[in-house]
């Protein structure tokens, strides 16, 4: 690749980057408005695999929401997990929005293996950040009920 394709390249996945940082800052507000408390949070930049990569990796596009209502705690993802059934292969849906709801301590295995995934895609719409919300309210019954 030419220095100038490089920086062209950097530029267009700093721009993607930006955008979907906006996204989820966005969806971050509107849930507030509906309620619940929402925080922000991504990867981290220098990202070593407990030191077994020998360069670290920027995560820092790996974004979620934190979010809670009701004693139910979720974690909206930017990028949705999935086993096809098939073939078993698992893939990670960059810009679909996956939802995982727990109550207690959280775990990332949990999290992988029961997290729901949308039909959301970014960029998200008004509408769909109103049935994100519904959907979330919707959880917070379904997982409340479970905890009993």
């Amino acid at each position: 690749m030419s220095k100038n394709n490089k920086i062209e390249f950097d530029m267009i996945k700093n721009k993607y980057k930006q955008s979907r940082y906006e996204e989820c800052t966005i969806l971050a507000k509107f849930l507030r408005e509906k309620g619940f408390s929402a925080r922000v949070s991504h990867g981290k930049e220098n990202y070593t695999s407990g030191k077994s990569l020998s360069k670290p990796f920027d995560l820092s596009n790996w974004l979620l929401i934190n979010a809670s209502k009701n004693n139910v705690n979720f974690v909206i993802s930017f990028q949705a997990f999935d086993k096809d059934p098939n073939s078993k292969n698992l893939h990670v849906l960059m810009d679909r929005i996956g939802i995982y709801a727990y109550t207690g301590k959280y775990s990332a295995i949990d999290a992988q293996t029961n997290m729901i995934t949308t039909s959301f895609n970014l960029p998200l719409y008004k509408d769909d950040m109103e049935n994100i919300a519904i959907t979330l309210d919707n959880l917070c019954i379904d997982t409340y009920d479970k905890s009993k």
